[in-house]
């Protein structure tokens, strides 16, 4: 479960935003879909938290690695809930740029 969090948020946070960024046939796409898209900085903060716990973890043993394994988790949480608290403000205020 914890791969395929990964990719959905690889792919969600990451890739559909620069995508969105450099191709604006997709872009179109995109917007015609309904997918939101997500600002590079969230994105960046994903990126970060998932380099540094597998920076964290490098020789540790199991009962550490569950620990971090539990905080990096707790911190996805955290971003989640900004990204969803972005979306909100968004939407309240279609007109702001992101």
């Amino acid at each position: 479960m914890n791969r395929l969090f990964s990719i959905f948020w690889l792919i969600f946070c990451i890739i559909i935003p620069v995508i969105n960024l450099f191709f604006k046939r997709f872009a179109t796409l995109f917007y015609y879909i309904g997918i939101p898209i997500v600002p590079i900085w969230i994105g960046g903060l994903f990126i970060t938290n998932y380099i540094s716990f597998h920076l964290a973890i490098i020789n540790l043993d199991t009962d550490l690695i569950s620990g971090l394994d539990e905080y990096k988790e707790s911190v996805y949480a955290i971003f989640f809930t900004i990204l969803a608290i972005h979306f909100t403000i968004k939407e309240r205020n279609p007109i702001s740029k992101d």
